[in-house]
């Protein structure tokens, strides 16, 4: 660059030298150097989510065997169902011997409640078409 700016008063503002014609090439060379970041930032981030999901997999493979061991030493089983009155998961704790129910989450009592109470907002809205 072989150019000067020059203020009002005649004083030197800013100098370059760099030619027209190598401008154009130092453009392209830094947005291809660009591109490689970009690309290696975009690798980079992808290969650490990828560690991430297989860490949490991993936890989670843990807790599930951590939790099948402390059910089987106590002799109890726990049970998924849906509910279906109300659409709803319930979690059953069982006596693994007797099929006696020691706890379920949500309770009897909720799952009855809810099923009133989607019965009843039925009663509230009258549909039309």
């Amino acid at each position: 660059m072989d150019s000067t700016i020059t203020s009002a008063v005649g004083t030197a503002v800013a100098t370059s030298s760099v030619k027209p014609e190598f401008a154009a090439e130092q453009q392209a060379v830094k947005a291809q150097q660009t591109e490689v970041v970009a690309a290696d930032a975009v690798t980079a981030t992808s290969k650490a989510g990828e560690a991430a999901k297989e860490a949490m997999d991993e936890r989670v493979a843990e807790a599930t065997r951590g939790m099948n061991e402390f059910f089987n030493s106590i002799d109890k089983d726990i049970r998924f169902h849906i509910d279906e009155d109300t659409n709803r998961s319930v979690v059953k704790v069982v006596e693994a011997k007797s099929g006696d129910v020691i706890r379920q989450i949500p309770s009897e009592e909720v799952l009855e409640l809810a099923a009133r109470m989607s019965e009843a907002s039925g009663l509230l809205v009258k549909d039309t078409i």
